[in-house]
């Protein structure tokens, strides 16, 4: 366990049972939604990667240089203004597991500055909105994974769920490991827009509230 040095401010870890499950739709609008009641939110994602040429956020003129997608959608949606470098200790251009890109990019990540750099970005805030990369048990470095990021940080969690075949047992799995972690669940979102085919959606939100 990394020592959190007793600056953790309010906020929540928002965590998903996959990549690409929307936790960073639910994040924006969770900073959206904060700032637009007058509280003082810091948007952050400790981890990111993935660098994106020429991507268009719906803002006036293409990023040619390229952005990291994820992050733009996080600081677009309001909040405290912070430096990119602030909001996200480590930004990995290439688009893989947060281990494989840093890998390639001769990077070693350090548990020890993630928490340290994350929760003195936290503190210049009132409550802070922390997303994941990918799954909940991604590794960081070996021996070291998001789970265990999530639990020095100290944040409860909020479990992000796509609704489709399979997210059962993925969202019950996740929950099992935040338990283990020791990390709160605070509440999870599902996200039904993922397979507009999927023909049980309410038995399946029924079916995840009932074992969660």
């Amino acid at each position: 366990m990394v020592e959190s040095g007793g600056m953790r401010k309010d906020g929540v870890w928002v965590c998903g049972t996959d990549t690409g499950i929307g936790k960073t739709v639910v994040s924006a609008g969770l900073v959206r939604a904060l700032a637009q009641r007058g509280v003082r939110v810091v948007g952050l994602k400790p981890v990111v990667s993935g660098w994106v040429e020429g991507v268009d956020l719906g803002q006036t003129e293409v990023h040619a240089v390229g952005v990291w997608e994820d992050l733009e959608r996080i600081v677009m949606a309001g909040g405290a203004p912070l430096a990119p470098e602030v909001r996200s200790c480590y930004r990995l251009r290439f688009p893989a597991a947060p281990l494989f890109a840093a890998d390639m990019e001769q990077v070693r990540l350090d548990p020890e500055r993630l928490v340290r750099d994350t929760l003195a970005a936290a503190a210049l805030g009132d409550f802070a909105v922390v997303e994941g990369v990918g799954g909940l048990r991604v590794p960081l470095v070996p021996g070291y994974d998001t789970s265990h990021l999530a639990r020095d940080l100290g944040w409860p969690a909020l479990l992000v769920v796509g609704i489709r075949l399979g997210c059962i047992n993925h969202a019950l799995l996740t929950a099992e490991v935040l338990a283990a972690r020791g990390i709160p669940l605070a509440g999870w979102v599902a996200n039904v827009g993922l397979d507009r085919n999927y023909a049980h959606v309410d038995e399946t939100i029924a079916a995840i509230a009932e074992g969660i």
